[in-house]
């Protein structure tokens, strides 16, 4: 592979462009450790793979049916932010004793986490609850259980990268396999939800709608596959969106 070194800003906004291959990183033991070697899109330097999950994720993530649910998601989790900012800041004797005081790139974490988890997986993550339990007496209304596993697969990653990995893979794992067999046991023509986990087990299968049999380069996704896009969408969806707003709030 030969480096080449990019000085002009018109040529590095090329090459950063959304139908041009960036390979980070060379294939090294840290990325294979990780279980992103040639996997994904982010860590992925093998280019034929790398095509290949390029086309099924954004398949997965630009379909219409997929922009509607990301609206609605995205109401519906708003207005589930709007009451823990009443609980928090607008009552009225916490406004006269200024109690409370919004952090909102923190909470904008994790409404964007809930949001992402959502769209991704078909699954709530419960971030935004977390958070607010940990700032008010008064708990949330969802199971605690939850919460606290919510917490536990987002805060696993900083204390040890390689035992938070292997905790947040079977997470996953477990998530691609029982929505594998919720798809299986469901009749042909049921309607299926348009989270970017259900696209990429159906696609090329004879539950894609434009499912045609040609050959290595429609096969369907591996559940490896689906796992690191998934996670690969979740620090581009999550990291990438909540971190600029840092810079103003904080």
């Amino acid at each position: 592979m030969r480096p080449i070194v990019l000085c002009r800003g018109e040529y590095l906004n090329d090459f950063l462009s959304k139908n041009t291959h960036e390979i980070r990183f060379r294939n090294c033991k840290g990325a294979e450790e990780l279980g992103f070697a040639g996997k994904g899109l982010m860590l992925n330097s093998d280019y034929k793979s790398w095509t290949f999950n390029h086309h099924l994720f954004n398949q997965a993530i630009l379909s219409p049916k997929f922009t509607d649910e990301a609206i609605d998601h995205t109401n519906k989790l708003f207005n589930e932010l709007e009451i823990y900012w009443s609980k928090l800041f607008l009552k009225e004797e916490i406004i006269k004793e200024n109690r409370n005081k919004l952090n909102f790139s923190e909470w904008f974490y994790h409404y964007t986490n809930d949001i992402v988890i959502n769209l991704l997986t078909g699954k709530r993550s419960y971030s935004m609850a977390a958070y607010f339990d940990t700032l008010s007496n008064e708990k949330s209304d969802h199971q605690s259980a939850r919460v606290i596993n919510s917490v536990k697969l987002f805060q696993a990653l900083p204390n040890d990268v390689l035992q938070g990995m292997e905790f947040i893979n079977q997470k996953l794992n477990a998530i691609i396999k029982s929505r594998r067999q919720e798809i299986e046991e469901k009749p042909l023509d049921e309607h299926l939800p348009h989270d970017m986990l259900t696209s990429m087990i159906i696609k090329n299968t004879l539950r894609d709608d434009n499912y045609i049999e040609t050959g290595e380069a429609t096969r369907p996704m591996t559940d490896t596959e689906i796992r690191v896009n998934i996670l690969d969408g979740i620090f581009t969806g999550t990291y990438k969106v909540s971190k600029p707003l840092e810079k103003f709030y904080v």
